[in-house]
């Protein structure tokens, strides 16, 4: 960075960021204007003013954090969600899993909201743990998005999530959708979210049948 200064290889309207490591090993983010001094047409030294931006770009980082992030369950929002599938066009082997929890109002009309957001913590955690790439993109309906992934690994990952619930006593619906070369990924979700819906509906079935 110092040599393209030097070197006349940056922008000098513009601000640059950077960040230094402290004595005590931690970074800090500083912003410098940086102005050319010329003789004859070469630059012979260069002079600015350089100042700590730590807490602004902690602010932001902490804005663009909860912009993109549920509140309660702390997995990615709908918003990021939808800009993840903005940038995925055209990419190949993407799976899409669509969770809905099972029973959400039952709960929050017989116990409480604070009940029914501690059931959303919890399958939000438990989420986690299987992928990073979570998103809750409704009340009671959260999505996984897997990209670069087979079929037979996307299928392997909804079998761990529906043990893993059942082991905690979480009644949920999913759906499944993978395609290696898909036609657009909001169709690909849409058909996630089918077959979410025919296993909710065949859940019902069975109850009845009981």
């Amino acid at each position: 960075m110092l040599l393209d200064k030097v070197l006349g290889r940056v922008d000098y309207e513009e601000a640059i960021l950077q960040r230094w490591r402290t004595n005590e090993g931690t970074y800090v983010w500083f912003e410098e204007y940086t102005t050319p001094i010329y003789e004859n047409g070469e630059i012979v030294a260069v002079q600015g003013v350089i100042r700590n931006i730590e807490a602004a770009m902690t602010e932001r980082e902490r804005l663009l954090y909860e912009s993109r992030h549920d509140s309660l369950t702390g997995v990615f929002n709908r918003r990021a969600f939808e800009e993840t599938i903005g940038q995925a066009e055209g990419m190949r082997n993407i799976g899409i899993i669509v969770l809905d929890v099972n029973d959400l109002k039952v709960v929050n009309d017989q116990k409480g909201h604070s009940a029914g957001d501690s059931l959303l913590k919890r399958v939000g955690n438990l989420l986690q743990t299987i992928e990073s790439s979570v998103y809750r993109i409704g009340g009671d309906e959260f999505v996984l998005f897997l990209q670069m992934m087979s079929e037979e690994a996307c299928e392997k990952m909804v079998h761990e999530i529906e043990t893993t619930c059942r082991e905690e006593e979480i009644s949920v619906a999913i759906g499944l959708a993978w395609a290696s070369h898909p036609e657009s990924i909001e169709v690909l979700w849409q058909e996630a979210d089918d077959a979410m819906y025919e296993q909710k509906q065949q859940q019902k079935r069975d109850i009845l049948d009981v």
